[in-house]
This record gives C-alpha cells, sequence and structure tokens, in this order.
C-alpha cells in the first residue's frame, strides 16, 4: 500500500536557518584591497592547515583562487571575493565592508522537517501553476524532476534582477544535517543587491530581515512558505566546512569501502592491500 504523502506545516518544521548563502563583491579602493587581501590569504593559510587543498580559479579576468567556501582573485584595478555556504553565513557582514561594489548576493530560508517532504516541491508547483492562471501578468515558474529525486521549483528567469528557487537540501548537498531539509532562495544581482546588503547591515535582526524578504518576495509570486512570520523556531546551525582530506575519507567510505569487504570476506585482503600499494599502515606522528 503507498504511503500517503505527509503534509508540510509550521507544526512539522524542526528548525529554521536564515542566511546570507553567497555573496560576490569587488573592492577598487587601495587601502581596502590591501587589507581584504591580508584577511583572504590568512583564511587561505587557515584551510592548508585544516587539510584543504586550494584550486587556482580565474573569472572575467581575475585571478586567484578557491578555497574552503571562499574565491579570491585580483585584476589591475580591482579585486573580487566571492563567499558560499557557512562561510558566507559567517563572514559577509566583515567583507561587505570592504566592498565598492556588489554584483549579487543570495538570501536563503532552510527549513528542517520531522519527515522528508518528498512531494512538497511538485505540489507547490502545481498550486502556483493553476493560482498563475488569474494572474493579469505573466510569471515564470518550472521544475526540474531528476530521476534520482529532488525536485527544484524555480521562479523567474535566471537571466533576471532576481530569480527564486525551492529545492531539497539534503540531496543537493549530499551531508546528512540536512536530511529532510528544504531551502527556499532568492538570487539578487545588481543593481539590486548592493542597497540590499546595505540594509541588512543596519538591521538590527538580520535573521528577521532575511525572512520578511524571502517570505515576502515569495508569497508575492504565490509560492507558500510555510513557516511563521515571527522566527519561533529552534536556530538550525550549518555544517562546518568539510577539509579536503575529509571528503577523500567520505568518498572511500561511500564507493570503495562495500568492495574491500567483499573481497576481504573473500580471503583476498593481501590482495587488496597490493593492489592499493600499501605495505603497512601508520598514522603520521605515532
Amino acid at each position: 500500500m503507498k504511503e500517503k504523502p505527509q503534509i508540510v506545516s509550521r507544526e512539522t518544521i524542526v528548525s529554521v536557518n536564515f542566511a546570507v548563502d553567497w555573496i560576490t563583491l569587488t573592492i577598487s579602493r587601495q587601502a581596502s584591497r590591501n587589507q581584504a587581501s591580508i584577511d583572504a590569504h590568512n583564511h587561505l593559510t587557515g584551510m592548508v592547515d585544516q587539510g584543504n587543498s586550494p584550486k587556482m580559479w580565474d573569472s572575467f579576468g581575475y585571478v586567484g583562487w578557491d578555497v574552503g567556501g571562499m574565491r579570491w582573485g585580483r585584476r589591475n584595478q580591482d579585486d573580487i571575493i566571492q563567499l558560499r555556504g557557512a562561510y558566507a553565513s559567517e563572514k559577509w557582514e566583515e567583507y561587505v565592508g570592504y566592498a565598492s561594489n556588489i554584483s549579487r548576493v543570495d538570501l536563503a530560508t532552510t527549513l528542517k522537517f520531522q519527515f522528508h517532504p518528498i512531494s512538497h516541491i511538485k505540489e507547490q508547483f502545481e498550486t502556483v501553476q493553476k493560482l498563475a492562471e488569474d494572474l493579469p501578468i505573466s510569471r515564470n515558474y518550472s521544475i526540474i524532476q531528476p530521476l534520482i529525486g529532488g525536485d527544484t521549483l524555480y521562479v523567474g528567469k535566471r537571466s533576471s534582477q532576481f530569480f527564486g528557487r525551492i529545492y531539497d537540501k539534503g540531496l543537493e548537498s549530499g551531508q546528512q544535517e540536512y536530511q529532510n531539509c528544504l531551502r527556499w532562495e532568492v538570487e539578487v544581482k545588481k543593481p539590486a543587491a548592493y542597497p540590499l546588503v546595505q540594509h541588512l547591515v543596519h538591521s538590527e535582526n538580520k535573521a528577521a530581515s532575511i525572512n520578511a524578504f524571502i517570505k515576502g518576495w515569495f508569497e508575492e509570486r504565490l509560492i507558500e512558505c510555510p513557516w511563521s512570520s515571527e522566527i519561533a523556531y529552534s536556530a538550525m546551525q550549518f555544517p562546518r566546512i568539510r577539509t579536503t582530506d575529509e571528503k577523500a575519507l567520505a568518498w572511500l567510505e561511500k564507493q570503495v569501502a562495500p568492495t574491500v569487504q567483499r573481497l576481504i570476506a573473500r580471503g583476498k585482503a593481501l590482495d587488496v592491500l597490493n593492489s592499493l600499494q600499501i605495505e603497512t599502515i601508520t598514522n603520521k606522528g605515532d
């Protein structure tokens, strides 16, 4: 018998997080470039010390690096910094102080539910399609439904100044901490990005301001936001940034370990060690 879908509602929300999830800013004032560069390279050093491997990165003439939720690049007259995910949530305000311009900011509301809200995004799309038929102006709604699951509802055009999406954060991130989570996200580009960020900087309650913006933006476009206007839920913490070594170990555990275990069970432990070119295993420092 097919299980009846559970209903998404305020009562089924376990926790909520309101955050800046992405920000792109440029810095042209020399004094600000100097200080931001010091801060960025301190971050780079810290990430390397924790086992992360930086990648070379370039875009629109900027050349730099990408590591630990941050991209930094330089060209002749200015620098660029992009922050994403947990690092954006933690550090956006610090780097905004250096900014001469902000070309993009993403604001996100992440809800964690008591169960996996598997059909909610599809139901939202079907509902809004019916409601949109009576609108005097056209709205752009589309849905992507991969075979592996994890629907994504898009609101607006990606090239427009405002672009919204609702998606399964657990599937998108692959992180256990986001299991049973949906995210409502609005991508804001220039010229609206800079004044919006300045409004957040001067807001006494930044979470409430992000909440008000996201809830108002989606509801104006007939999309349900099942959380309260008041912040009355337990605060959801972002998972910390995983190091490169941790990502490699997670891949080994998921992709390689099952095969290794089967081979060992068949008496091929030595063959496994030889194939992996392992003679003895010791921990550095032992």
